[in-house]
């Protein structure tokens, strides 16, 4: 395809107010078409092709001429850029071709269209909408006032440099401009603006190294704790059994044991497609053991109705539930990590904390899924195998044959890696709490409570047990 922009000064195209500026298209065929300016003779720069004297216009002129260079570029592999598809982008016939589009009204179209999106389960998806909006958020406090076509290095470098003197992170820093970036580049596919090229070099100084770091995960040990924690809040102990459940099931995201359904059991089997990859995804199928199963039969809902699980499945009830499970589990883990220590003050018995390996963090829903893949490769189970039972797919062309296992071998290395029947050396401690003093909180008033521990060696346990004037509870700790 070529084209041309320029003045065409024959005597039969002369109006009024001027002869027409006109776009002249040829490929196969040709096509002629005004983009609705008029100047005379003397108003128009012939070397240049562009108007004297009016900013506005040669402005205006300039950035169709740019438009125009970038369409001819792109359609001699993308096909879908016809003389027409010209025509309609540069005499603005096209309702996304507005240059003056502020940055801020193109996000919040992307918002919209992407909250408009559902999933398989008929839930929004909403994708990286929170993301868009909140970069968006952070754009706004530096500059309110932005159209895409004024987004360039400098503003960019402006901006990066802003956030510095903030004390922002070069990771957050980083997130912000690639967002700008894929917000950018979605305005250059739909032609609104051309490829300025403003995101060339401004990663340089906060650029994020991919390190092969050990993964947050859970040892044996912190995972037979978790089984056998007694005298748990409703909410504290839904979260631990779903954080085991995700685990029992491979490890699998949070989401696909929220929105699992009942189709997806048969004969004790549960099938999974991997939810991050949609309708592409990989369909693979896991044993359901008995741990599992009890966890599920406590929570099944018998309602009629897809899902197994009786939770609000839009995608705010969603976000409400893995918030208050994240929150839970941080709980149990602190107040069991307190136990422990009390436990040594008082009686000078060390027991295992509840710890995220490598780096003694929080237990999130994520460690799950990489306590199984840990645990798996420490057992050296066969890579391949353990993806299957992961849902890992390899990209690989021979994958219709490593990926393969029967279902005996599956099953068999599976239940290798979730049992903790080889955790020992366990201990019941025994404890009450008496209530010492009422403090005030911001949401109203809490008790300081004091802690007596009994060991199962103590002499003085069997009688604290016959006394009913004490509620005493349980805690397995493990040497």
């Amino acid at each position: 395809m070529e084209g041309r922009i320029y003045l065409d000064t024959r005597e039969h195209q002369k109006r009024k107010n001027g002869y027409p500026v006109i776009c002249h298209l040829q490929d196969r065929k040709r096509l002629r078409f005004s983009l609705k300016m008029n100047f005379m003779k003397k108003e128009w720069d012939f070397e240049k092709e562009l108007p004297l004297n009016d900013k506005r216009k040669q402005l205006i002129i300039k950035r169709k001429k740019g438009l125009l260079a970038d369409l001819i570029t792109k359609s001699i592999e993308d096909r879908n850029i016809t003389l027409a598809h010209v025509k309609e982008v540069l005499t603005g016939n096209n309702s996304s071709n507005d240059k003056d589009l502020t940055f801020y009204d193109f996000v919040d179209e992307l918002v919209a269209k992407q909250e408009k999106i559902l999933d398989d389960n008929g839930v929004q998806k909403k994708g990286n909408a929170g993301v868009y909006r909140n970069a968006a958020k952070q754009l706004y406090k530096f500059k309110p006032k932005i159209t895409l076509d004024e987004i360039d290095y400098t503003l960019l470098d402006d901006f990066k440099q802003y956030q510095l003197e903030l004390g922002n992170k070069k990771n957050t820093i980083h997130s912000y401009l690639r967002t700008f970036r894929a917000v950018y580049n979605e305005a250059v596919r739909r032609n609104i603006i051309i490829d300025k090229k403003p995101f060339k070099d401004i990663f340089k100084g906060i650029s994020v190294k991919k390190n092969r770091t050990k993964k947050r995960h859970l040892s044996k040990t912190s995972l037979y704790i978790l089984e056998n924690l007694e005298n748990l809040a409703d909410g504290q102990k839904l979260a631990i059994d779903f954080f085991l459940l995700q685990f029992y099931f491979g490890g699998q995201d949070f989401r696909d044991i929220y929105y699992l359904k009942k189709n997806q059991l048969s004969n004790n089997r549960v099938y999974f497609t991997r939810g991050k990859l949609d309708e592409n995804g990989y369909e693979f199928d896991l044993a359901i053991s008995a741990k599992a199963k009890k966890i599920i039969d406590y929570y099944k809902t018998t309602e009629k109705g897809e899902f197994l699980f009786p939770f609000r499945k839009d995608y705010n009830g969603y976000k409400t539930f893995i918030r208050r499970v994240q929150k839970n589990l941080q709980i149990v883990q602190s107040n069991y990590n307190d136990h422990i220590v009390r436990i040594l003050e008082q009686t000078g018995e060390s027991f295992q904390k509840l710890t995220v390996e490598p780096h003694n963090t929080q237990i999130s829903t994520k460690v799950s899924r990489h306590t199984f893949g840990t645990i798996g490769s420490r057992l050296f189970i066969e890579p391949d195998l353990l993806r299957a039972l992961m849902g890992h797919e390899r990209d690989d062309v021979d994958t219709i044959y490593k990926d393969v296992f029967p279902e005996t071998i599956r099953d068999l290395n599976h239940f290798k890696i979730i049992s903790t029947e080889e955790v020992s050396e366990s201990s019941n401690v025994v404890f009450f709490s008496k209530k010492i003093s009422k403090v005030k909180t911001r949401t109203g008033f809490t008790w300081n409570k004091e802690f007596t521990y009994y060991l199962p060696s103590d002499s003085q346990a069997d009688n604290q047990l016959d006394d009913s004037n004490k509620v005493l509870i349980k805690l397995t700790c493990v040497y």
